[in-house]
């Protein structure tokens, strides 16, 4: 649990994102591919395409950070998860359109 603060701040067809130093928040936005994250050390922030920013809360909320700057915050990714088709991994995504299919 790291406890940052991570402010997400909607720029056009990106999302700024600002917060403190913390090595596990960075490691998960460099897990993004690189086509839709920069680093710009001018603004000292991440810029993030907006299809891929729309999922990072969940995953940082689950570290323990506190979300600011966006209307819905999130607890937690299982919050997420039971309702809607939020999937980190391509297997999971898979794997939940299966489990659609088959409950119908």
């Amino acid at each position: 649990m790291t406890g940052a603060q991570v402010n997400f701040t909607p720029n056009g067809e990106r999302y700024a994102i600002r917060f403190h130093y913390d090595a596990e928040v960075v490691a998960l936005i460099k897990q993004l591919p690189s086509f839709v994250r920069s680093w710009q050390p001018e603004d000292k922030c991440w810029r993030v395409a907006t299809p891929y920013a729309n999922r990072l809360p969940y995953e940082i909320a689950a570290l323990g950070c506190l979300i600011t700057g966006l209307e819905s915050v999130p607890e937690s990714r299982k919050q997420h998860r039971n309702g809607d088709m939020y999937c980190s991994s391509r297997r999971r995504q898979r794997g939940y359109y299966r489990r659609q299919r088959a409950a119908k």
